[in-house]
Formats: structure tokens, C-alpha cells, sequence
């Protein structure tokens, strides 16, 4: 009997140092009920199955319970932090610009060079598939990936538009569209005006030609970007006349960070996130001060206070 109250003494002081994980309020309202639960469903367990069945489901249910509880009460935190307004919290807000451009950039990444890559191989490897077959090509093509990109980017930032006065559709469908058709044009331009452009450049100096190839694409995805951009922008932002200025901007110090990177003896893969970091950093930027001042759209909803969820123990 000695031994029982022993563990039975033992198990609630464990279970109490697990109520911890809840918040303060609810801990002091309701921690009592849920030892004393707890103590009672101990004393009907008679063998170690049940013991280890018990506390399988009390753990489980403690972290699951307490992240709701932590959940519901920071709820009107965690979105004021994710969906900020340019206007009222511009940092904040141009540094999840920044974040969400990085994110997309190295899913990008993580999908070109891991994903397609394991894929195709897992292909040629479980099926008849052969290397010219038309899937395979379109897994390896750089067409898909911009696709996927663009997708990725355009909605990680038009999430960032709900608290402003630029509507996120559009925002994500003229984003879409125009880093798809940007950076498939970008990658094709030099080889189909190159040849004529070259010996022009060459004329007026030699060291132009190394550089036209990046100049001539960051021209032509910076103008594709803002002017289908314009669409979003449009009598929403201050200046918005601007804005295939700002993105042409931007998208030549992309390519142009670009260019010194792969340049360099070695290459850190670190350093490949510079040019994404430096374009959502100037439009971000550009963002903040073009819509400060905005009216923020209206709430459409208010996160109501609702009773904690009944514990199984």
C-alpha cells in the first residue's frame, strides 16, 4: 500500500510540474480540478499497461490543451505581429516583407535543387520513364520553376496587403503573372538581341559587353514587375506613377549582387540570399512610405472570448 501512495505521490507531482505549460489564469482556475482528476484516474489504474496508457493520453492532451489555451489568449498578438499595416507598424512590417520574399526565394530553392532533382531521379529509378520523356523535361525546365516562384512570392507578400489599401488579389495576380513572364523573358533576352547588341557595345567599350547581359535582364523584369504591378498600385498609393521605377531599381541590384556573387572564388550559400534580401528590402521600403498614411481597411472580425476547452483528465 506504502509503495502504491508512493507513486501515486510521485506521478501527481510530476503531473503538476506539467500544468505549468498553461497560462497563469488558467492554471489557478482550474489546476486543482485537473490534479484532483488526474489523482482519481491513477488510483483505478491496476496494472503498468494502464499507467503508461494514462500518461500517453495526459501528456499528449497537456501540450495539446496548452498551446490552445497560449493560442486564444495571445490570438489578437499574434495577428497584430503577422499582419501589421505599413502605416501603423511600417518596421515591422518591412521586416516580414523581407522575410516572406526570403522564404519564397529559398523554398524556390529547396524545390529546384532537392525536390525536382530526388524527384526525377525517383522516376527514371520506379519507372519506364526515360530521360527525353516530356514530364521529365518539364520537372527540369526553367519554366516551372519560375512558375513555382512566382506563385510563392506573390502570395507571401500579398498576405502583407489585407491591412492596407491595395487589394491582396490583385496584388497576387499581377505578381504571379509578371515574375512569371519576367523571369522566363529575363533568362531568353541576351540570346535574342546579343548578337546585335554586342558589337555596338564593344564600340563604346569593352568592359560594357561583360555587364549588358545582367543589365539587360534586370531592364526587362524590373519593367515587366512594375508595370504589372501598376495594376495593384493603381490611385492606392501616393505616387504610384513610380513604382516601375522603384522595381527596375531594385531589380538591378538583384541581378548586379547577382553578378559580383557568382563572380566570387567560392560561393556561400548564405551569400545567395543577399540579392533577394536587397530587392525585398528596397520595395519593402518603397511600400512603407508610398502607402504611409493610408486609411488601414476595416476588421472583419474580433476575436471573441470563448471558455477554456473541457480536459480528459
Amino acid at each position: 500500500m506504502g509503495d502504491s501512495d508512493d507513486r501515486i505521490s510521485r506521478s501527481l507531482s510530476i503531473y503538476q510540474a506539467l500544468l505549468w505549460l498553461f497560462p497563469v489564469d488558467f492554471r489557478d482556475a482550474y489546476g486543482r480540478l485537473m490534479l484532483q482528476a488526474f489523482q482519481d484516474q491513477l488510483r483505478d489504474t491496476a496494472s503498468l499497461s494502464d499507467r503508461l496508457t494514462l500518461w500517453f493520453r495526459t501528456i499528449v492532451d497537456v501540450f495539446m490543451n496548452a498551446l490552445e489555451e497560449h493560442m486564444q489568449k495571445n490570438m489578437g498578438l499574434f495577428r497584430s505581429f503577422l499582419q501589421p499595416s505599413p502605416g501603423d507598424k511600417p518596421l515591422r512590417w518591412l521586416i516580414l516583407f523581407c522575410l516572406l520574399t526570403l522564404a519564397a526565394f529559398y523554398l524556390y530553392r529547396l524545390m529546384v535543387m532537392t525536390i525536382s532533382i530526388d524527384l526525377v531521379d525517383l522516376l527514371l529509378e520506379r519507372t519506364a520513364l526515360e530521360v527525353g520523356n516530356p514530364i521529365l523535361r518539364i520537372l527540369r525546365h526553367g519554366y516551372l520553376h519560375s512558375v513555382v516562384f512566382s506563385v510563392l512570392l506573390a502570395g507571401f507578400q500579398a498576405f502583407l496587403f489585407k491591412q492596407t489599401a491595395i487589394s491582396p488579389v490583385r496584388w497576387f495576380l499581377a505578381s504571379f503573372v509578371s515574375w512569371t513572364l519576367g523571369m522566363i523573358v529575363a533568362s531568353q533576352i541576351w540570346t535574342w538581341v546579343g548578337p546585335d547588341l554586342s558589337p555596338l557595345l564593344w564600340s563604346l567599350s569593352p568592359s560594357l559587353v561583360a555587364h549588358a547581359s545582367v543589365i539587360t535582364q534586370s531592364l526587362v523584369l524590373g519593367l515587366i514587375v512594375g508595370v504589372a504591378q501598376l495594376w495593384a498600385v493603381w490611385k492606392h498609393v501616393r505616387l504610384y506613377a513610380l513604382w516601375p521605377v522603384i522595381t527596375l531599381a531594385a531589380a538591378a541590384v538583384q541581378y548586379g549582387a547577382f553578378e559580383i556573387i557568382l563572380r566570387r572564388p567560392e560561393v556561400n550559400a548564405i551569400l545567395i540570399f543577399i540579392p533577394y534580401l536587397a530587392y525585398g528590402l528596397l520595395t519593402g521600403l518603397a511600400l512603407v512610405l508610398l502607402l504611409s498614411g493610408e486609411v488601414q481597411r476595416p476588421e472583419t472580425g474580433s476575436v471573441q472570448e470563448t471558455s477554456p476547452p473541457e480536459m480528459s483528465v
